[in-house]
């Protein structure tokens, strides 16, 4: 009987099928060297720590690139880039990353209580549905009834109830268990914004108006909005119709806001980055032209076609700006961008290569004082 000796599988490093073998830390520093990065012997287990705390791909792949050598076949750096350099742009990405998060939480729990106070004024506490078990009143509509929203898609009204009746977390979790009922307030403050943005997009133009008006300043009240209609149609359009132009482009103002100010959360929470992300959702150019800004003191068309203003890092700016509650928040909030970027933590050269590669205006901050002061 002939024994077939079974071959040792091969190891992962020595595979040549895989594209991403893996390799260990000396390695990685290994392959910086060969591709030009400048790694002195004294820095190396610093380096490695680095890597060990943040990973090479998320250092190297993600903020390398302003530093390579376009003109060669293989992926080079320039030969004074050093790790430090690479690292510094991470570092900055991450830092804003920290200064902005608490903006956007702040505006997201002041969208999410205003619009819970306005479905709980309009409709009432009850979440259940009339032939809910638990239901305590079935003559009382519940504020996720159907009847609430003709015409609208339904599915963010089923997920919404079932979170009511099943969520997991508290708050709405302890009211599931201690009360007989989980009114909008406590239920909100478990849905994830995009629920409630396309919530908040099927309601009725009562509640949008309440819930509009209590987070945009007054240059962007509906009167501004139909002042606006009123400069780009002077006739041919019934006063009726533009009003209705009017809500339709303010709703579509805050309902693009909130979900460009939701990408760029999800992108800071998932350690993404921040500096070069664009979102899929844009503010409009109503932002500009509702309080009749001129284009020298925000942006040109041209630059807004671009992108600047539109989908990007300064597009967030000026949403912050939007909903910071007064004024003087406002000019704080500019007031600390501007700290940041003094280079106090950071070298300035490494900033200068940060702002590049963002797109920012190079007098962004000028640009934003006008706006906070014209708002």
């Amino acid at each position: 009987m002939t024994f077939i000796k079974k071959k040792e599988p091969i190891p992962l490093t020595q595979s040549h099928v895989f594209d991403k073998p893996f390799v260990d830390y000396k390695f990685q520093l290994k392959r910086l060297k060969g591709r030009g990065i400048s790694i002195p012997s004294g820095e190396q287990a610093k380096i490695i720590s680095i890597i060990k705390q943040h990973g090479y791909y998320s250092i190297v792949n993600g903020y390398g690139d302003s530093f390579e050598q376009i003109d060669t076949k293989y992926k080079h750096y320039s030969s004074d880039t050093s790790f430090e350099d690479i690292y510094a742009q991470f570092f900055i990405d991450r830092q804003l990353g920290k200064l902005l998060l608490p903006y956007l939480l702040d505006i997201e729990d002041h969208f999410s209580s205003v619009l819970s106070y306005a479905v709980a004024e309009h409709f009432d506490v009850n979440n259940f549905f009339a032939d809910d078990r638990k239901n305590p009143d079935p003559t009382v509509i519940s504020y996720l009834s159907y009847t609430h929203y003709p015409n609208a898609p339904i599915d963010v009204l089923k997920q919404l109830h079932d979170m009511s009746l099943n969520c997991r977390d508290d708050p709405t979790h302890w009211y599931i268990i201690n009360k007989n009922h989980v009114p909008s307030w406590i239920l909100f403050m478990n849905a994830e914004l995009g629920t409630l943005t396309r919530y908040y997009k099927i309601c009725p133009s009562s509640i949008k108006k309440e819930v509009t008006d209590e987070l945009l300043p007054v240059k962007y009240s509906l009167n501004g909005f139909l002042n606006f209609e009123n400069r780009r149609y002077s006739s041919g359009k019934t006063s009726t119709q533009k009003t209705d132009s009017a809500k339709s482009h303010r709703g579509k103002f805050i309902y693009s806001g909130l979900e460009l100010m939701r990408e760029f959360r999800n992108c800071i929470a998932h350690n993404s980055r921040v500096y070069v992300h664009t979102s899929n959702a844009s503010l409009p150019m109503t932002v500009r032209d509702v309080p009749n800004i001129s284009p020298r003191n925000l942006y040109t068309n041209e630059e807004y076609f671009q992108g600047t203003g539109k989908n990007d890092l300064f597009a967030l700016f000026i949403w912050i700006i939007i909903c910071q509650p007064s004024s003087t928040a406002q000019l704080n909030f500019i007031e600390n961008i501007r700290n940041f970027f003094s280079g106090e933590n950071v070298e300035q050269a490494a900033i200068a290569i940060f702002l590049k590669k963002s797109k920012l205006p190079t007098d962004f901050i000028q640009r934003l004082s006008k706006f906070a002061n014209a708002i």
